[in-house]
């Protein structure tokens, strides 16, 4: 650490920091030749990042204490890997939807994050291994390398080749459980009141208690209530199952079945297959593209199938009206309608889905999140919307080759005030009951009500 100079000096040099600096101190402070600092550093290897100015200096006016002579290069270290997660974005909260007029509508609190296949969930940018530095003796410094973080995919997402995207799989709503990105197909809520809001969701939705009065859930596939639907909209792509009631004026619809326990006081039940009612159906709208079955009493209102009415009794001693329709029609006009309804709702789809898309992307100021809660209902219900029609459109253009002679059947009693009402491609009859009928079948042969 010493070199003694020709001027009866010591030239100390020390080095410091991994080798990144150099320390010299003239011992006594005494002037020197600048060579004799410069060998005195070419003897502890010092040969890079040599501060002339401070050389100099030192020479000419030494302190009486160490000086920074020497400088090297420090390694640059390495950036830790990153995962970003899109769908952790700024999205709005338990804020209510407020319309041109200023009016905030509190049903309208919340947007469920719904995503679709192929859609981009999270990616990853890799650590990288930083630079190497260079120590004042030429000799380089490895840098510390970035740490390193996996992508990890749960259910119903599948990673990219490299390791790098996560992408959904399925429709649902994406979730980072235990550090995998999943996506959770069924959206589970206990009561649809003020506290979720109106649910509008691309898959399932399970609500483990009631659906309360003026709000709405739409799901693009099925829909399970464990208790009552009152006063309410339930809307499904798929099958409604309500372990409870369908009560005041509740207004469920089905793409394919609807299962209920009973059903009152002018609600309306519409199943584009099958509709079970297990119980009661008392003042309802009943419609069902195929079959309806009530166990109980069918007791006022209307119930109308393509194939099927099933029940155990119809009507009330107090000759309650209720009206029984087997209805089979679609014409050519029905079906190119249709065909054009689809056509431009999934032009229109297609323009709300790739907005979405971009809203969902970016980091949004307050302005997109308000955007982003008005178009993702929209969204889910076209898409409930087009499924229906589509649905729709196949049956109507197989109805004529796989039609099943319509029928009523009761298994029980049937009161006066009754009526029985056909339409196919035979024609249309009506007929009122006028006196108690039990256990009876009916059907349309020829254009002509017999049972």
């Amino acid at each position: 650490m010493e070199t003694t100079s020709l001027s009866h000096t010591t030239i100390k040099v020390t080095l410091a920091q991994r080798g990144l600096e150099a320390w010299a101190r003239v011992v006594p402070p005494m002037p020197v030749a600048p060579e004799e600092i410069r060998l005195a550093l070419a003897h502890h290897g010092v040969k890079e990042g040599i501060d002339e100015e401070v050389l100099a200096t030192l020479a000419e006016f030494p302190p009486d204490e160490e000086v920074l002579i020497a400088r090297g290069q420090p390694p640059i270290n390495g950036e830790p890997a990153r995962i970003d997660y899109f769908f952790l974005a700024d999205v709005p909260g338990a804020k209510p939807l407020v319309d041109e007029e200023g009016r905030a509508d509190y049903r309208e609190v919340s947007v469920i994050q719904n995503v679709t296949p192929g859609q981009l969930l999270a990616k990853k940018t890799p650590a990288t291994a930083g630079l190497p530095g260079r120590a004042v003796n030429g000799e380089p410094i490895p840098p510390v390398p970035g740490k390193d973080v996996h992508l990890l995919a749960g259910r119903n997402v599948e990673l990219s080749a490299n390791k790098l995207e996560a992408m959904a799989t399925v429709m649902g709503i994406p979730k980072l459980v235990r550090n995998r990105v999943a996506v959770l197909p069924v959206f589970q809520v206990n009561d649809v009141d003020f506290s979720v809001g109106n649910i509008n969701f691309q898959g399932s939705v399970l609500i483990r208690g009631n659906v309360n009065p003026g709000f709405s859930v739409k799901a693009t596939e099925d829909v399970s209530v464990e208790g009552n639907v009152e006063n309410a909209v339930i809307e499904s792509g798929g099958t409604i199952r309500i372990r409870g009631g369908a009560r005041s004026g509740a207004q469920i619809h089905a793409l394919k079945d609807i299962v209920v326990r009973f059903c009152d006081s002018n609600s309306t039940l519409s199943a584009g297959n099958e509709l079970w009612v297990k119980g009661d159906a008392l003042n309802c709208t009943l419609t069902s593209r195929h079959k309806i079955q009530v166990d109980q009493h069918l007791i006022g209102g209307t119930a109308r199938a393509a194939e099927l009415v099933q029940l155990l009794d119809a009507g009330s001693q107090a000759e309650a009206p209720t009206r029984i329709e087997l209805v089979q029609d679609g014409s050519k006009d029905e079906i190119e309608k249709l065909k054009d309804d689809i056509s431009s709702l999934e032009g229109d789809l297609e323009g709300i889905a790739t907005l979405i898309n971009q809203l969902m992307s970016k980091q949004r100021a307050e302005e997109g999140n308000v955007s982003l809660q008005k178009l993702m209902p929209v969204k889910v219900n076209m898409n409930i919307r087009l499924a229906q029609l589509k649905t729709q459109l196949k049956e109507l253009t197989e109805r004529q080759d796989a039609l099943v002679p319509p029928r009523v059947l009761i298994k029980g009693e049937a009161f006066p005030g009754v009526v029985i009402h056909f339409s196919t491609m035979d024609g249309t009859r009506s007929q009122r009951l006028t006196t108690k009928q039990y256990a009876k079948t009916y059907t349309f042969v020829d254009g002509e009500i017999q049972g």
